[in-house]
C-alpha cells in the first residue's frame, strides 16, 4: 500500500520510520508547509518526494492512504480534503480542537463511506489489551479507575505553547479520557478537570469522572517527571 505522511515534526518522523519499516506499506510523499524542512526530512529516504501542495497527493491515484500529523488547528481541513479525494486516513489525535469540527469530519468519513481513524493506539497496545482482557474476565464490573500518565521528556516549548496545539487535556490527556471510556464501556456522564502551569504552560493535571455505571475514574498527568515515559 502506498502512503503519503502530511507533517514533518516530531510525529511526522515517527509515522514516517514506521511506515518505512513496515513490509506492507511504502512511503511516497511527505507534505508539509516549508521546503527547506522538507527537503531535510526526505534528504535521506529513497524514492519519496516532498511537497507543500497537498493536492499532489490527493491527485496521485496511486495513494492508497493519508497519515496526518500535522498541527492540529490544520486537521479538520486535511482530512476532509483527503475524505472528499476518496483517501483514507490515519490521523493524530486529536482529529480537531472543537467538538462540531470533530463530529463534520466523522459525519463527512461515513456519508462518503472513507475510512477516518484517530490515531488513539493505546488500544491496540499489548500490555493495555490485557489490562482489559483481566478486566472483562477476572475483575467484573469496573468501580473504580486510576490513570496515571507522565511524558518525558516534554516536547520543545515552541509546541506546548502554539495555537495550533491545543490545551494540555487535548494533546496530553486525551489518551487516558479514551483508554477510561474503553474499558469501561461507556461515555462519562460527568467530568471535573483543572490544570496547573509550573514550565510557562499547563503541565499536570487532574481528571475525575463519573460513568453512568457508577464507575469513578481520576486520571492523574504531568510532564513533569525524571524517570521517563
Amino acid at each position: 500500500r502506498n502512503v503519503a505522511v502530511i507533517g514533518h515534526g516530531r510525529m511526522g518522523m515517527i509515522h514516517a520510520r514506521n511506515v518505512m519499516n513496515n513490509p506492507r506499506l511504502s512511503l511516497k510523499y511527505i507534505v508539509g508547509r516549508d521546503d527547506s524542512k522538507i527537503s531535510q526530512f526526505t534528504s535521506s529516504m529513497n524514492g519519496v518526494t516532498g511537497t507543500t501542495d497537498l493536492n499532489v497527493v490527493l491527485n496521485d491515484p496511486a495513494i492508497d492512504g493519508i497519515i496526518i500529523c500535522s498541527p492540529t488547528d490544520s486537521h479538520a481541513s486535511q482530512i476532509k480534503m483527503c475524505i472528499d479525494a476518496g483517501k483514507p486516513v490515519f490521523c493524530e489525535k486529536p482529529v480537531a480542537l472543537t467538538t462540531e469540527e470533530i463530529k463534520e469530519c466523522f459525519d463527512l468519513s461515513r456519508s462518503k463511506n472513507v475510512p477516518l481513524f484517530c490515531g488513539y493506539q493505546r488500544r491496540f497496545d499489548p500490555d493495555i489489551k490485557h489490562t482489559k482482557k483481566i478486566a472483562e474476565d477476572y475483575l467484573g464490573g469496573i468501580q473504580l479507575l486510576r490513570i496515571t500518565s507522565r511524558d518525558h521528556p516534554a516536547p520543545p516549548t515552541e509546541y506546548l505553547t502554539a495555537d495550533s496545539t491545543g490545551s494540555f487535556f487535548d494533546d496530553f490527556s486525551t489518551h487516558d479520557v479514551d483508554y477510561a471510556r474503553w474499558i469501561v464501556g461507556e461515555e462519562p456522564e460527568k467530568i471535573y478537570a483543572t490544570a496547573s502551569s509550573f514550565t510557562g504552560v499547563d503541565d499536570t493535571a487532574v481528571i475525575v469522572m463519573k460513568f453512568p455505571c457508577g464507575a469513578l475514574c481520576v486520571i492523574d498527568n504531568s510532564r513533569q517527571t525524571t524517570y521517563g515515559y
